[in-house]
């Protein structure tokens, strides 16, 4: 899956909430301002008479809101040992070999202006430098990540949040086939990092609560990734659900862009004539799907279940083919709108400071049509000649260790079939200062089976290491 990182709102949301970060510099402050005109700005008022009763404490203006914030230095090394089974990002690149330094300073600040709306902003600035052993380039980069940029307003049971938002849909945690409100980091996610891995999303949220029941609609104007993103868009959702003594159930109906993004190829016309370079054209497609999710409430265990109905998503078609002169392959790309259903359920049980969650996860993607080879899903030669549904199984399991109070060790594994693929993943936290400082250490290697077109597996390894202190 491809898709962009989107900064065009994001950067005025996070313009808006440094303008507001910067008016709460201290934790608690409160203003009084007493009209005096003794010495007034205008010369003509210094002969006028003052009105005594501007003296009076009833004709002061007090504002007083409250600023919460947090300030955070990490350093980040990650190195990176990546082959593709097929050429990478539509290159002749099949490998990505880097070393990468991240110094990152963060903030996030919540200002209170009453008791009932508030502001709050989360974003990293980072400096990486990173050497690219592959093509053996160096290369110093500026970036600046916003994780979320939101007013929110909440009165009894009503709540509204506007701005850049981080949202979930579904109960499970790893593997849920119905969290796609937001674009995901596809690097992390394919490295098995789930640290803010989602891009912010500029939506309208909109949450009523009463004792037995909860109502969320969402909207998201704005397309992410075409050229026409700046313009309105009915990208909208409604999500109901019903709480019980043991057992919440949820449903939703969205009319919503798709996060695998439609994909074509077009010959870049900067390139030089002598060769057609194609390049990769992102656009959104517009989607309909309905959820279900059950969360139910066992003795020592929680038991969850996720469900969607996709009436139409995208899925690619890739395959790899000899060129007429026979010395190089050509990709045949195109993306192809197919319905869609998929669940999965998952067990969670706490054993002293033992956590266990196993997950099941069950795709199926409908009437597949003929001379296509969807991606991820098949393993084939060449492309398929039959009209046909396809299927994928993934067996996954989740464990959380906490060896002490600031020692904390988990470990995440799976396996998908027919076309087989295994991720494994450990990582190890420690906060030697409490939540003040923070050491990470995270290991993940991710394999696929051999591709009968280029007999070459994907194998994706990475080693990040970290620390982190909160000032």
């Amino acid at each position: 899956m491809i898709c962009l990182k989107p900064t065009d709102h994001g950067m005025f949301f996070l313009l808006l909430g440094l303008l507001l970060f910067l008016l709460g510099a201290s934790s608690d402050v409160s203003f009084a301002v007493q009209p005096s005109f003794d010495q007034g700005f205008i010369e003509s008022l210094e002969d006028e008479p003052a009105d005594e009763n501007l003296d009076s404490e009833e004709n002061w203006h007090v504002l007083y809101f409250k600023a919460v914030y947090h300030h955070y230095y990490r350093l980040k090394l990650n190195i990176t040992n990546d082959t593709y089974s097929l050429p990478f990002n539509f290159e002749q690149r099949d490998r990505v070999v880097e070393t990468k330094i991240s110094n990152v300073y963060g903030s996030d600040s919540k200002i209170h202006l009453t008791d009932n709306f508030f502001s709050y902003i989360r974003f990293d600035y980072s400096f990486i430098q990173e050497y690219d052993h592959y093509i053996g380039e160096y290369r110093d980069t500026p970036d600046v990540d916003l994780y979320e940029a939101f007013l929110d307003y909440h009165h009894d049971n009503v709540r509204l949040q506007i701005g850049g938002l981080i949202m979930k849909l579904g109960t499970i945690d790893f593997d849920s086939p119905i969290d796609v409100l937001n674009l995901k980091n596809m690097d992390k996610v394919n490295h098995l990092d789930d640290t803010d891995n989602k891009y912010v999303m500029p939506t309208v949220k909109y949450n009523k609560t009463s004792e037995n029941n909860d109502w969320t609609f969402y909207w998201a104007p704005f397309q992410r990734v075409s050229e026409e993103k700046q313009s309105l868009r009915a990208n909208m959702g409604i999500y109901y659900k019903i709480f019980s003594h043991s057992m919440d159930i949820g449903f939703s109906f969205f009319n919503w862009f798709d996060t695998d993004n439609h994909i074509s190829l077009e010959v870049d016309q900067n390139a030089d004539a002598s060769e057609d370079t194609l390049i990769p054209i992102l656009s959104d497609t517009t989607i309909q799907f309905m959820t279900v999710d059950l969360d139910i409430t066992m003795v020592n265990s929680v038991l969850k279940v996720d469900f969607g109905y996709f009436f139409k998503k995208n899925f690619y078609h890739i395959a790899l083919l000899e060129s007429e002169d026979s010395t190089t392959d050509v990709i045949e790309f195109k993306t192809l709108e197919l319905t869609h259903a998929a669940f999965a359920v998952s067990w969670e049980r706490k054993f002293d400071r033992l956590f266990v969650m196993p997950v099941y996860s069950y795709r199926r993607v409908f009437s597949v049509p003929t001379d296509t080879h969807i991606y991820q899903y098949e393993n084939l030669s060449q492309s398929s000649s039959k009209k046909r549904d396809l299927e994928r199984h993934q067996i996954s399991t989740y464990l959380l260790y906490d060896w002490k109070d600031n020692l904390t060790f988990s470990f995440l594994t799976f396996f998908s079939f027919p076309f087989q693929r295994f991720g494994i993943m450990g990582k190890m936290i420690w906060k030697p200062l409490g939540d003040k400082s923070e050491w990470t250490l995270l290991l993940s290697h991710v394999e696929t089976e051999e591709n009968k077109m280029t007999r070459h597996p994907t194998s994706l390894n990475r080693i990040q290491y970290g620390y982190s202190l909160q000032f």
